[in-house]
């Protein structure tokens, strides 16, 4: 193992942090949550752990940080999209936040496992810095559901909250884990057939529909 040069300055650390962060993020890639742990993060940097420990005390604060990543990926990600676009009909807006959505599947992950998990091993400081901060760029993406879909700002942030919700479900159906697969073909269960993007787009223009009949 490489001698460890432990970081002084903020520059350096937060070099550091983004290390931990990239590293992390691969992980998550390749294995389920619970499979990660310190002990795995710290062996694919070629730390030791107490190295590992002089940056975070639980998996989990990684993961805030990789959350707030994700957030911010998709969230600019929108606003690029729709920047400097006259109101849109409701077949090109749903077209365009779709395609949109599907490019960022990896921010879908992080949040399905959030409240749930993620958030559940943290300090109530940490915890209410972490929230402080992902609520920070929520605005500019109601304004945009607001415009394009003539709706109010709070039926937009409703509007926002259940294509999140059932974005991560569908998500999550769409990407069955190798295990659960051959556990449903022994159970001989019929395997699920979906498309993400397609089910999504069909889901998105029924539920505005909805918001705006009842706006």
């Amino acid at each position: 193992m490489a001698e460890f040069v432990r970081a002084r300055s903020l520059e350096q650390k937060q070099l550091r942090m983004n290390e931990i962060m990239k590293t992390t993020d691969k992980l998550f890639s390749e294995h389920t949550y619970h499979e990660i742990t310190l002990t795995t993060i710290a062996k694919a940097l070629h730390w030791s752990r107490g190295n590992l420990y002089k940056y975070v005390t639980t998996k989990e604060e990684i993961f805030l940080e990789l959350y707030l990543e994700k957030q911010e990926n998709y969230f600019s990600a929108i606003e690029s999209a729709f920047a400097n676009k006259d109101q849109l009909s409701a077949t090109a807006f749903v077209d365009l936040w779709t395609s949109v959505l599907a490019e960022n599947l990896d921010f879908l992950q992080y949040y399905s496992i959030l409240t749930t998990i993620i958030e559940t091993n943290v300090s109530l400081e940490r915890l209410a810095e972490f929230k402080k901060k992902a609520s920070a760029g929520f605005e500019p993406i109601n304004q945009i559901l607001s415009k394009h879909c003539n709706l109010s700002l709070d039926r937009a942030a409703m509007l926002y909250w259940a294509l999140l919700f059932h974005a991560c479900g569908l998500n999550n159906v769409c990407s069955i884990n190798p295990i659960v697969k051959e556990a449903m073909k022994m159970a001989g269960l019929p395997e699920f057939e979906n498309n993400f993007a397609g089910d999504f787009h069909d889901f998105m223009m029924i539920c505005l529909r909805g918001y705006q009949n009842n706006d």
